[in-house]
């Protein structure tokens, strides 16, 4: 910002507080020809003599750099907000996906243990036959072995 801005603005917030330039000198402790160069722009205002001054005046330092500052932070007030309302949107928007994500994978867990189940279900079926195979093996050697003896006996 430069510093013609900056002394009108001064300048304003002085006026608005009712002081004088020679006031405003005093209360800083400086010469009321230094300040006047200050406020008249003549002598750029640096940060300490511009924390100085928005002391003095009772004010942010940034009111004095900001034309209008009252709008101009309810400007970033507002920008502030929209973003917050942005993330709190993003945020709700991933927790739903969350959500979302969690009773899939919920739902695949359930599928697998029921896949699981038949699979033991089946794999024990499966034994079951297979002893009963055997056993049909056992009675049906017997069988063999009983008739093997039956004919070497008629011959």
């Amino acid at each position: 910002m430069d510093n013609i801005s900056i002394k009108a603005n001064i300048k304003e917030k002085r006026e608005e507080k009712q002081i004088t330039q020679k006031q405003m000198a005093e209360l800083m402790d400086m010469a009321y020809s230094t300040y006047w160069e200050l406020e008249s722009g003549k002598t750029e205002v640096v940060k300490p003599a511009l924390f100085k001054i928005a002391e003095v005046l009772n004010c942010d330092a940034e009111e004095l750099l900001i034309k209008d500052y009252q709008s101009a932070k309810l400007s970033l007030n507002q920008e502030q907000s929209k973003y917050g309302q942005k993330i709190q949107d993003l945020s709700s928007e991933y927790e739903q996906r969350l959500v979302a994500l969690q009773k899939m994978k919920d739902n695949e867990i359930e599928t697998l243990k029921q896949v699981n189940k038949t699979s033991e279900d089946l794999i024990e079926s499966l034994k079951n036959h297979l002893r009963d195979k055997d056993l049909i093996i056992k009675m049906k050697d017997k069988e063999i072995s009983s008739l093997r003896d039956q004919i070497e006996t008629f011959l």
